[in-house]
């Protein structure tokens, strides 16, 4: 198990990667922001949020501190490696 601090940085312009997202549903719905299902779990987030970005919508961070218990990062893997490429084909970054 690792402790993880997230929403260290407070730029509007940061992703909400590996990090518990809230929001107001009204104001996704209105503006037509929702999780992409091409992407089945790396990189759903990074994409939610430049999807909320693109539509006018305002991200906040704060710090928070998480127990995350898990066999350890994706990085690199396959199914990793597969949703990055999907993510440069949608974002070209």
């Amino acid at each position: 198990m690792i402790t993880i601090v997230c929403g260290t940085r407070h730029s509007a312009d940061d992703f909400a990667e590996k990090t518990p997202l809230a929001a107001k549903r009204d104001a996704l719905r209105a503006a037509a922001v929702g999780f992409d299902e091409q992407f089945d779990f790396h990189f759903y987030d990074m994409d939610f949020c430049r999807s909320a970005r693109a539509a006018g919508l305002v991200l906040g961070c704060c710090a928070i501190a998480i127990t995350h218990a898990s066999v350890g990062p994706g990085l690199g893997k396959p199914d990793w490696r597969q949703n990055y490429m999907k993510y440069l084909q949608k974002w070209g970054e």
